[in-house]
């Protein structure tokens, strides 16, 4: 029976326990040596936030059983801010407009 290397490695078929020596091999080749897996983590969450996701959904994808732990990940982008503040004037000029038809149709 031939056998590779790899079978014969007395970790062969078990989980990883550490990531460290690839980890650091893919920051050294991409120019990231300061990099954290952390930092991922904190980027992926800012993302989720960013594209609309709730802080809720965040919690639960990152395991988080506080919610205070997910705010320190979630730092909303300037333009998502906007967007949240235009969205409350959209709907009170909506129902500004709503009005004065009515009052209009009222009137007729």
């Amino acid at each position: 029976m031939n056998r590779t290397y790899r079978e014969e490695s007395p970790n062969y078929g078990k989980p990883y326990t550490t990531i460290m020596k690839v980890w650091s091999r893919l920051r050294t080749k991409t120019g990231l040596p300061h990099l954290r897996l952390h930092d991922l983590r904190h980027s992926y969450a800012s993302f989720l936030v960013n594209s609309g996701r709730t802080l809720y959904e965040v919690q639960q994808i990152l395991g988080h059983s506080d919610s205070k732990v997910t705010e320190r990940y979630a730092h909303l982008s300037t333009r998502t801010l906007q967007d949240a503040a235009n969205s409350s004037s959209v709907a009170i000029k909506g129902a500004m407009l709503a009005g004065e038809e009515t009052q209009h149709a009222e009137a007729a």
